[in-house]
């Protein structure tokens, strides 16, 4: 079959469409328009999130030195099932010592033993005196355990942030952790996890 003018070929763009907009049917954008044509600029800032289904969340971890042998972890877990998108916005870290610290993602495990309060940070749900769930599917959670990928080294009493701009947020699936590990063992350490998450929309669970 030959191919129509101005046809579009590479696929990945047409089935972004129909995924994004749950669209049945053949190719929602087959082919350029031979004129002028009128286009969608998806850009949002933050105060537009909650129009497109997202709620955004802020969790700190205070973790006390566990004592010789352990290590402190801090982590973001996406509880398999909930049929939820978290992407994480923010990862800050501060340590009472210098230290090399780690990040890893795990599948399919569960929270470590202690669950941390979440804030939410849309004024529109009320205050956090009043509004006390912990996202319903996304927690945080510390204790101890080890991992594997290193962040990077951080002098004592610092601060590190782990995301800079939108293009290193990370995408958090169901049933997916991300933890933030002291290389040192029997270190205290806070850290601070911001994300968004939003239901997924039925074309997306495949």
């Amino acid at each position: 079959m030959p191919g129509r003018y101005n046809e579009i070929l590479v696929g990945r763009y047409n089935r972004f469409l129909q995924k994004f907009l749950s669209m049945k049917g053949g190719p929602p954008a087959p082919q350029l328009a031979s004129e002028l044509s009128a286009t969608w600029a998806m850009f949002h800032g933050a105060e537009n999130r909650y129009l497109e289904g997202w709620n955004r969340f802020c969790a700190a971890a205070t973790i006390a030195a566990g004592g010789a042998g352990n290590f402190s972890v801090a982590q973001l877990t996406n509880l398999a099932g909930s049929n939820v998108i978290a992407v994480i916005e923010k990862i800050l870290i501060v340590a009472g010592a210098s230290d090399l610290f780690l990040i890893r993602q795990a599948l399919g495990i569960g929270n470590l033993p202690s669950i941390v309060t979440t804030v939410p940070l849309d004024t529109r749900w009320g205050t956090s005196s009043t509004l006390t769930f912990s996202t319903r599917n996304t927690t945080v959670s510390q204790g101890a355990g080890s991992t594997i990928a290193v962040l990077g080294a951080q002098p004592a009493n610092a601060q590190t942030e782990l995301i800079s701009t939108d293009i290193d947020e990370i995408p958090c699936l169901p049933g997916t952790s991300y933890n933030v590990t002291a290389n040192n063992t029997n270190e205290a350490m806070q850290v601070t996890f911001m994300w968004r998450e939003r239901s997924l929309e039925e074309s997306e669970r495949a």
